[in-house]
């Protein structure tokens, strides 16, 4: 029977290259042991259960502590028994385990530490910009429980919010019905960021229920993790320069000689079939594509093989159109393209509903680009 000092958190067991890894899922466990100085302890396993208790047996690492989010790490290769390491190996995935923290630190020390990181309260403002020349973002909250206790986390997938982090911008967060608003406030919370292995940005920050509608709870409390919604932001507030954010180079080349000549523009939502640079004082779309025609003279009446992109794009902009989705459609697209006879005839017919915009994507060509579709913008 172990002691009365005893907490349960969460774990997980994976293989690396041909290497066992425990994690302890326990920020404040980790933030604990960071502050008292703690790099070792007893670890022994009883079938799928860890038992962590004082002692010097085993050294351990501490990640993510930049991003205000530790977790313990060790090696545990020469503790698992074989039948257990066959099982990590089957499942894959990362295996879900229970772990024992045995005489260290009681939960409500525990719970001491886990409010260390300030959470974010509600707070109520007046935002006078019309949303639709506001930034928007997809964000979600997500629930996890520690120490029988429902915790809440707001967080943001894109890479705008990796320059916030970056330059220590501290915000509010208000919510007005179903969206989120966020304004830089030097009183305010920071987030913390963290990015996977494959590069993708995570914004975060701790957040009070009170943020939360009853049925958003009760949503919770039936075993839902995440809940999606859309987050505004006023890029000047932030001193974000918004070409920045945008994927190609030529994409970015372009918004900024747009944003250069006094043009509004805005950045696709993620997931939403959009075209790469939106103009929302006209509701109207540019799209960007560098693809060059395979071979023109065997292919220049041919709208396939190469010529598959730049058709659906032509034919998608026209639909959007007519079915009054957005009022104007541009195409950049390189000029070799106007020597194929079905481009020329496809053109004829969606015009001046799609607006094709050839250019070299050699010197200048952004700024030049930038001025045809703003002539065409005052039409």
């Amino acid at each position: 029977m172990w002691g009365l000092m005893e907490v349960v958190v969460n774990g997980g067991l994976r293989e690396k290259k041909g290497k066992f890894i425990l994690t302890i899922y326990s920020s404040p466990f980790a933030r604990y042991l960071l502050l008292n100085g703690i790099k070792k302890m007893n670890l022994e396993f009883n079938h799928e259960e860890a038992i962590i208790s004082n002692g010097e047996s085993k050294s351990i690492t501490i990640e993510r502590k930049k991003e205000g989010h530790p977790l313990v790490v060790t090696y545990v290769s020469k503790l698992l028994s074989k039948d257990l390491k066959d099982k990590i190996r089957r499942n894959k995935e990362q295996l879900p385990i229970r772990a024992v923290i045995r005489e260290i630190v009681s939960e409500g020390e525990l719970l001491e530490y886990n409010n260390r990181i300030n959470r974010a309260e509600p707070k109520i403002y007046d935002v006078n910009t019309p949303k639709s020349h506001l930034l928007k973002v997809g964000c979600f909250i997500s629930c996890f429980r520690q120490n029988n206790r429902r915790w809440y986390r707001f967080s943001i997938r894109h890479r705008i919010f990796e320059q916030i982090f970056r330059k220590g911008i501290k915000v509010d967060i208000c919510r007005e019905g179903d969206d989120f608003l966020i304004k830089k406030n030097s009183k305010g919370n920071e987030f913390h960021f963290y990015k996977n292995k494959e590069g993708h940005p995570l914004s975060y920050m701790q957040i009070s229920p009170a943020f939360l509608k009853d049925n958003e709870k009760e949503i919770f409390k039936n075993g839902r993790s995440a809940i999606s919604f859309k987050a505004f932001l006023c890029s000047k507030d932030f001193g974000l320069d918004i070409s920045e954010f945008f994927y190609d180079k030529k994409e970015r080349e372009l918004a900024k000689d747009l944003l250069n000549q006094g043009v509004e523009i805005r950045i696709p939502e993620m997931g939403k079939r959009e075209a790469d640079i939106l103009l929302p004082e006209i509701n109207g779309q540019i799209e960007v594509t560098t693809i060059m025609p395979a071979n023109i003279k065997k292919n220049k009446n041919n709208a396939h093989g190469s010529g598959v992109h730049i058709n659906a794009r032509l034919c998608e902009g026209f639909v959007r159109v007519v079915n009054n989705k957005i009022n104007k459609f541009f195409v950049v697209l390189h000029k070799s393209w106007m020597d194929q006879g079905w481009v020329r005839d496809t053109y004829e017919m969606i015009k001046p509903r799609v607006i094709l915009l050839p250019t070299d994507f050699e010197e200048n060509w952004s700024a030049k680009v930038a001025e045809k579709i703003i002539m065409e913008m005052k039409k």
